[in-house]
């Protein structure tokens, strides 16, 4: 299975939650056959602003994510299950509150395609007033895979390679780097490496499991992947 991930930032200097508020993946060969292989798609939140902010969200789909496709998103909070496209509780954020994570999780069920949607962020005492928006795509063995106008993100090879490791990973473009975090699955905070100086990378401490990598460029880009360890 080979995994393609690449994300990127969209106004980013006004954006009250997400520095990085796409991300995409397209994944082909993945065995459809059991009709239970996920995929998860993960982004990162924090309170960039200088108030308490009470948050709730709705999610909205594309026409062209399949009607068979079992798609589940979860907050810090509470997962939710397919049939429910707005959250229920109310997250509270106080400024300088970070790592809280955002996900979508999709169970083709048997079937290939591709799934453009957003998750919209508003005011839980004012729903008319929007704060921000995570867009996610998806496709998993078609190939023709275009976004739509959800959302415009483009096949890259990632940064990190392997992937799927088993405790080694190498750099692509690693004298660019200036920060590598990684984070579990929790959002909590598992490395930390400034300016690597060469292009490998050891994670043999960590557990197998997927872990989200947060990569600092020089230029003050930022970019996150999915690590899998095994």
């Amino acid at each position: 299975m080979f995994y393609f991930l690449t994300s990127f930032e969209m106004g980013a200097q006004n954006n009250p939650l997400f520095s990085i508020d796409s991300i995409g993946q397209n994944i082909i060969n993945a065995d459809l056959s059991n009709g239970f292989e996920m995929f998860n798609l993960e982004l990162f939140f924090e309170n960039r602003s200088n108030d308490t902010l009470q948050l709730k969200w709705r999610r909205e789909f594309d026409e062209n994510c399949p009607d068979q496709w079992y798609i589940t998103s979860a907050d810090p909070l509470i997962s939710y299950p397919p049939s429910i496209n707005e959250s229920v509780l109310v997250i509270t954020m106080l400024p300088g509150d970070s790592n809280f994570i955002i996900q979508q999780s999709y169970v083709p069920n048997f079937l290939p395609g591709c799934c453009d949607s957003k998750i919209i962020f508003f005011d839980a005492n004012n729903p008319s007033n929007i704060l921000d928006t995570a867009y996610f795509h998806i496709g998993v063995n078609s190939g023709d895979c275009t976004t739509t106008k959800v959302a415009e993100i483009e096949n890259a090879a990632g940064t990190i390679f392997p992937n799927p490791t088993t405790g080694i990973i190498q750099l692509k473009d690693w004298e660019a780097i200036e920060q590598i975090q990684i984070f579990d699955c929790t959002g909590r905070l598992v490395y930390d490496k400034q300016q690597p100086k060469n292009n490998v990378l050891s994670v043999e401490g960590l557990l197998p499991n997927v872990y989200c990598v947060k990569i600092q460029m020089k230029d003050s880009n930022w970019k996150v992947e999915k690590l899998i360890v095994q």
